[in-house]
């Protein structure tokens, strides 16, 4: 976990996050769900590791869109953000959706009322909003709340054509997301989308991890 607290410019504080929602630089905002949603969360109930009413958690939610189309379809969905702007959009776009539970909370923290309780987490792009000294907190914390065989679904980017020092978004390889993952779940399912060229993100990857049984292991 992060031990100390990170400095407002860095993109691992909720100082970050609020400063561009207050200037309205939400320029990561898509206008609606992600386009890999459908395919991703079709084949995690084809391999049966999503049940119709299942218990979702969306960190880092921004406007919700993720959440709203998830909670459209039946699940019961808590969709967060650090950032009481972020929340408060998200509420004017989807507060009165059924099924859709809107808050604010730090997605580098536990949350002890969440503890185990959620069946999915659905990352669209929180691990690449963190510098990676921040990742393995943020992964720590989702997986506490995620139940022990519960599924990780996640859209990181795998690789951007900007400079690490340019981000966020930052890209994560599969190597390097696999090390983090691994050995608290199991990887079932990846999928590339290829960006047009001159987009800043060059690829995504679509994901299913399945939290294993016993505990995830500490991460240090």
């Amino acid at each position: 976990m992060i031990t100390t607290t990170p400095h407002a410019g860095s993109p691992a504080s909720t100082a970050f996050w609020v400063e561009r929602w207050q200037t309205g630089r939400t320029g990561w905002d898509q206008g609606g769900p992600h386009h890999a949603l459908d395919a991703l969360l079709a084949t995690a109930r084809e391999l049966g590791l999503v049940e119709p009413a299942a218990m979702v958690l969306e960190p880092g939610a921004g406007r919700a869109h993720n959440g709203a189309a998830l909670a459209k379809q039946g699940f019961a969905v808590t969709s967060f953000d650090a950032a009481q702007e972020a929340v408060n959009a998200a509420s004017a776009l989807y507060g009165r959706v059924p099924g859709l539970t809107l808050t604010v909370h730090n997605a580098l923290q536990v949350n002890d009322a969440w503890l185990g309780r959620f069946d999915v987490v659905f990352d669209r792009a929180m691990l690449c909003a963190l510098p990676r000294e921040a990742r393995r907190a943020y992964l720590s914390a989702a997986f506490a709340h995620l139940r022990p065989g519960g599924v990780f679904l996640s859209i990181p980017f795998t690789e951007v054509r900007h400079g690490e020092a340019d981000g966020p978004p930052f890209g994560i390889g599969m190597t390097e997301l696999s090390h983090l993952m691994l050995p608290g779940s199991s990887l079932l399912h990846a999928e590339d989308y290829a960006l047009p060229f001159g987009h800043k993100v060059a690829r995504e990857t679509a994901c299913i991890w399945r939290r294993r049984p016993k505990p995830m292991v500490a991460l240090h």
